[in-house]
């Protein structure tokens, strides 16, 4: 990736822009301390440290706001500390937003900024905006992680060691920001990675899509976005029939009987119970392993089938003749360059 990206509420208009919103305009105006919510985070009001190893700065038009190292920092120093008892969960956003009187359009709006700019919390799936660390923009190859570090008191054997021995004070847990192994110089970017996403999971989450990189390999001109797929079926009902509809068409010219559908559902179902069948996809490494189970039981030509798909796919993906925004633009190129790869492996 040439350059970190920002995230939605940086430089997304028309979804979580401050001009959009009069909730997000008048906070806005008011000016942003970010030092003071930085400090807020780590330490609260009552500590004061002489100052933080980052600090918020704005990158100039089209990047937003980034965190910057304020010195030089070690491998696996840590950048910023919050404790988990300042991280927000969204699940209790609707909630408090209804009991201030906050309607359906603001809470959809809060969404929208919040899961742009969260962490997924591991075991629980909870989503956690994390402040101070939630500045951090994307890098494909980021010089920093973010890291859980859980405090002994979370351990279920604390409570017991306080009936024998007088235990430390407990600490809450706490969400770091942490070098990476090369450090971070005086003056850089501190980036993370947001995961490694098909281009509409950044779109829709992020509100940008990652640079293209040279080496998922030029197609045409236009190159692939890390991590990317082509949905080809909604469910595997949807690919039953596609399949099975596309087969008769093309060899016996007649319709399918509706009985023989509902079978090859049934047997599709049988051999992959309770399996999640949503979004079936391919991607420049291969294929879905349930779409190809699903293939396999229909027992089709499976190359002649994927590439009808995927050129049907393609047709749906071309670029709107007024569309001038640059991340969707990079979707849909994106988007072509995969299936144009992907119709180039199957002819071979």
């Amino acid at each position: 990736m040439g350059s970190p990206h920002s995230k939605l509420s940086d430089v997304a208009p028309g979804v979580a822009d401050a001009q959009h919103h009069p909730r997000a305009a008048a906070a806005a105006s008011s000016g942003a301390p970010w030092s003071e919510l930085l400090n807020w985070a780590c330490h609260g009001w009552e500590e004061r440290p002489a100052e933080l190893p980052v600090a918020v700065r704005d990158m100039g038009p089209g990047r937003g706001r980034a965190l910057v190292a304020q010195r030089d920092m070690a491998p696996g120093e840590v950048l910023l500390s919050v404790p988990l008892t300042r991280v927000f969960a969204s699940e209790a956003a609707r909630t408090e937003l209804e009991a201030i009187g906050c309607g359906w359009e603001d809470f959809l709006w809060a969404v929208q900024v919040f899961h742009s700019r969260c962490f997924v919390e591991p075991g629980s799936g909870r989503h956690l905006c994390v402040p101070g660390v939630d500045m951090a923009n994307h890098a494909a190859q980021p010089n920093a992680a973010v890291r859980i570090l859980n405090s002994p008191g979370a351990c279920q054997g604390y409570d017991a060691l306080e009936e024998v021995a007088e235990p430390a004070p407990r600490q809450p847990c706490r969400f770091n920001l942490e070098a990476g192994e090369a450090g971070v110089r005086q003056g850089e970017e501190v980036t993370i990675s947001y995961g490694r996403w098909p281009s509409e999971a950044f779109l829709l989450l992020f509100g940008f899509v990652p640079a293209a990189s040279s080496s998922g390999g030029e197609v045409g001109g236009e190159c692939l976005v890390p991590g990317e797929c082509l949905t080809l079926f909604g469910d595997a009902e949807e690919a039953v029939r596609w399949c099975l509809a596309a087969a008769a068409s093309g060899w016996s010219g007649g319709a399918v009987p509706e009985e023989a559908i509902e079978e090859s559902i049934t047997a599709v179902d049988a051999a992959m119970p309770g399996e999640d069948m949503s979004n079936l996809f391919i991607t420049a490494e291969g294929v879905d392993g349930r779409l190809q189970c699903i293939l396999s039981i229909l027992k089709l030509p499976t190359t002649e089938l994927l590439a009808k798909r995927v050129r049907e796919r393609l047709a749906q993906h071309h670029e709107p003749a007024a569309s001038n925004e640059e991340p969707v633009k990079v979707f849909l190129a994106s988007k072509r360059s995969l299936g144009q790869l992907i119709l180039r492996a199957l002819q071979q």
